[in-house]
């Protein structure tokens, strides 16, 4: 070893502390540090995907409150403005799904995963999921041949507490946002086989939230599935980056921070295990988009214990 430029472990501020490695430990520390940055980015591409999504509901709603409360009296202009705006929340969301899709194949390949493996656990969701596979369809009809998809159904229906008119009851708002089956079989940049399956439904739309939902909650398992794949991996360069940050804690007598290594004289390299430590936390992270098929969101008023109301004359109040 060139002892006027050794591989050094230090931090990376004046009066830091440091200390020389091998060359087979800075070797693991870059190693151990790719392959948490390729982590790092294949979870975030998961967040962006859920960001998506989330977008997208929360977009339909938004139109469920200004169709009550602020539409005014021209709906054809209502209608067009919030069928553009739900479009452009729906393209984004399928194509961040696309991005997931290709981009964390390079990443995980880069941390060690067979390519098979992870081509495979794509397709079994692939052929395991209609409403991936209607997505899927319709993100190519809507780059490649048409961005509108169908249109939305706007109601406000009274909820009986016992059936029946006059009883107590709660107003319910809601937005259908639809696929259109006539444009969707008839679009020849969806396969012949998806299209062959819509049709076989023998209806005259589909409920896009179902779909939208049941996309979004198949690609959650699919990314579930793929980061319990890459545990070994993930494991293996925390332990290479938390000995080494261990190790210069350690010759300091003081816990090290802001720790690089670099290659005799190279430029720094931030191996430094808090900043690392964000991989794991956001690995936690967007974990109920695996529900997204069952679950909904509601403001309505409910029963609580020691709450008032507890009871009201017109209004049914719900468990």
């Amino acid at each position: 070893m060139d002892k006027a430029e050794p591989y050094l472990l230090f931090e990376n501020y004046i009066g830091g502390a440091k200390t020389e490695i091998l060359e087979e430990d800075f070797v693991q520390a870059v190693d151990a540090r790719n392959a948490l940055v390729s982590l790092w980015n294949f979870e975030n591409l998961f967040s962006v995907f859920t960001g998506s999504y989330v977008d997208l509901e929360k977009t339909i709603l938004e139109h469920a409150f200004a169709y009550f409360y602020q539409r005014g009296d021209d709906g054809y202009d209502f209608m067009y403005d919030v069928g553009v705006e739900r479009d452009i929340k729906l393209l984004n969301l399928l194509t961040a799904g696309r991005a997931y899709y290709e981009q964390s194949q390079t990443l995980l390949v880069s941390v060690g995963l067979s390519i098979d493996v992870v081509k495979q656990r794509f397709a079994e969701n692939f052929d395991g999921s209609f409403e991936y596979r209607v997505m899927d369809g319709l993100r190519n009809s809507m780059i490649h041949q048409q961005i509108e998809t169908g249109g939305a159904i706007f109601n406000s229906s009274n909820l009986y507490e016992n059936d029946e008119p006059h009883s107590r009851s709660r107003l319910r708002i809601s937005v259908d946002p639809y696929i259109s089956v006539e444009k969707f079989v008839s679009n020849t940049k969806i396969r012949s086989v998806t299209r062959d399956e819509v049709r076989a439904l023998g209806v005259e739309s589909l409920d896009l939230k179902y779909f939208v939902r049941g996309y979004a909650a198949s690609i959650a398992s699919v990314h579930n599935l793929l980061r319990s794949d890459a545990a070994d991996a993930y494991d293996l360069a925390a332990t290479r980056i938390e000995r080494l940050n261990d190790a210069l804690s350690h010759h300091k007598e003081n816990s090290a921070k802001v720790v690089h290594v670099s290659a005799k004289g190279g430029k720094p390299i931030l191996i430094d295990k808090a900043h690392f430590a964000r991989v794991q936390k956001i690995r936690a992270k967007r974990v109920h988009l695996i529900n997204a098929q069952r679950a909904f969101i509601s403001s309505e008023i409910s029963l609580g214990k020691g709450r008032f109301p507890a009871d009201h004359e017109s209004l049914h109040i719900v468990k």
